[in-house]
């Protein structure tokens, strides 16, 4: 096993442990339907997903957003950071396609930052707001 696969797996252990189960959801706009004019139905898809989530602090932000970005994002009072295990996660989060459901509270996505080893990535870290 190489180290890389490691921390993936090692990541997602400690997730499961001390974290916990997630859901992450992708919503994609129905088509357009001539015929009707109107478009269809919104489609969901849901990944079952691991993590924790935190307050946001200046050293945290500085740490993980870094100085240009925190420039660009606008963090607002009640935003939070989310950590999600990489491994087995279908997709990675994005905004403004994704939404996160953490224990009945749903949270839209705001930013999106990999942690990688080599060529895949361990962690996401995620702006969250309510």
């Amino acid at each position: 096993m190489t180290f890389e696969q490691r921390m993936l797996n090692r990541a997602l252990v400690l997730l499961k442990k001390y974290g916990r189960p997630m859901i992450l959801k992708r919503t994609f706009a129905g088509a357009y339907v001539p015929a009707t004019g109107q478009t269809g139905a919104d489609t969901v898809t849901e990944h079952n997903c691991y993590g924790f989530k935190q307050f946001i602090t200046r050293t945290s932000a500085n740490q993980f957003y870094g100085t240009s970005t925190l420039k660009e994002t606008l963090i607002q009072k009640d935003d939070e950071m989310c950590f999600i295990a990489a491994k087995d996660l279908a997709i990675v989060p994005t905004f403004p396609l994704d939404r996160i459901l953490i224990g009945g509270h749903e949270y839209s996505i705001m930013f999106t930052t990999p942690l990688s080893s080599g060529e895949s990535d361990v962690l996401y870290v995620v702006q969250i707001r309510k």
